[in-house]
């Protein structure tokens, strides 16, 4: 619920940093070459931190039960023979910048609690030459069901301060994308005995909305899913419809979730054995491949259904391939 807060405060230190403005690109097809990307980023909750990707289980529970595989990440990781969008941007540039790499405990930073070590600056240049592609991806859904919820109107508000903090950083393309219909996770892994398990134990806080509220808990996320993607998409063509006055600021829509169906995905493959909620390294992969692909479509050609199972070939730019920004 209080996702948003969270990032807004971690966007104020990023925007008050001195930095140093370095030379910029002037042509802005240059910028738009996936080689020119000198930086990227992530602003994101668990799914982006990577947690549970590598699925150590619990049998029995160790620390490696609450790891955060970030170098796997589907936007941000960077660990060697993965598929994520950072390694496969730097096939393109391996000079690349702001992946993240290896493991750790998971971090909890939500809202208020948030203890101050987890601010630690980093000295990257956000100005210097190049464009930065920074991935966004705020999954609020699970407490659609609470009575103090993120409301949409509350939601848009938030996004839009986000959107116009960012665009304080030159040469940047801003990738927001359409959030997940989480509340299938529980009719995927209603009938899997080792879930069930899980949920008995306790492992059904991390979605309080889908896991405990019953129907009406899942049909209030499921509508507020709808309403908050239709948010995003309206925010972002506003953005894009004011670039004329920002030409070094670019915001894209991805549809990736709009159209995606959880309840068919294969709960032993594409699911974290950790706690039956979060991605496994194998949807990651797919995540990474859908969101890579649809960087270089038409808006209107934008993949919208992200199937782990048949994620078809990954898109080989050429020399003249841009990132689309109609």
């Amino acid at each position: 619920m209080n996702f948003l807060i969270t990032i807004l405060t971690l966007l104020k230190l990023i925007t008050t940093w001195q930095i140093p403005f370095l030379k910029e690109v002037n042509d802005e097809s240059e910028e738009l070459k996936v080689s020119n990307i000198k930086v990227v980023a992530a602003l994101g909750d668990s799914i982006t931190a990577g947690f549970g990707a590598k699925d150590s289980g619990w049998n029995p529970p160790t620390t490696k039960s609450f790891i955060e595989n970030r170098g796997v990440s589907f936007s941000i990781g960077g660990d060697k023979n993965f598929t994520t969008l950072p390694n496969l941007i730097r096939n393109y540039n391996p000079n690349l910048v702001g992946f993240s790499t290896g493991e750790h405990l998971a971090e909890l930073c939500y809202g208020v609690v948030c203890p101050p070590q987890y601010y630690i600056e980093d000295y990257l240049n956000m100005a210097q030459s190049g464009s930065k592609l920074i991935n966004l991806f705020a999954q609020d859904l699970c407490g659609a069901c609470l009575i103090n919820s993120l409301s949409p109107d509350l939601f848009e508000l938030g996004l839009r301060e986000i959107l116009y903090d960012l665009s304080t950083i030159p040469n940047t393309i801003v990738n927001v994308q359409a959030l997940f219909p989480v509340s299938q996770i529980y009719d995927l892994t209603k009938d899997d005995v080792y879930c069930l398990k899980l949920r008995n134990r306790g492992l059904s806080f991390e979605c309080f909305c889908a896991f405990n509220d019953g129907e009406d808990g899942r049909k209030k996320m499921d509508e507020y899913w709808v309403q908050y993607n239709r948010v995003i998409e309206k925010v972002v063509t506003e953005f894009k419809n004011q670039r004329e006055r920002e030409k070094k600021f670019h915001v894209l829509f991805d549809p990736s979730n709009v159209g995606v169906d959880i309840r068919r995905w294969n709960s032993k493959n594409f699911i974290s054995k950790i706690d039956c909620f979060h991605p496994s390294v194998e949807a990651h992969k797919a995540m990474a491949i859908s969101l890579w692909n649809n960087l270089f479509l038409d808006s209107s050609k934008k993949k919208k259904n992200i199937d782990p199972e048949n994620f078809g070939e990954i898109y080989i730019p050429n020399e003249q391939s841009r990132i689309k920004i109609d």
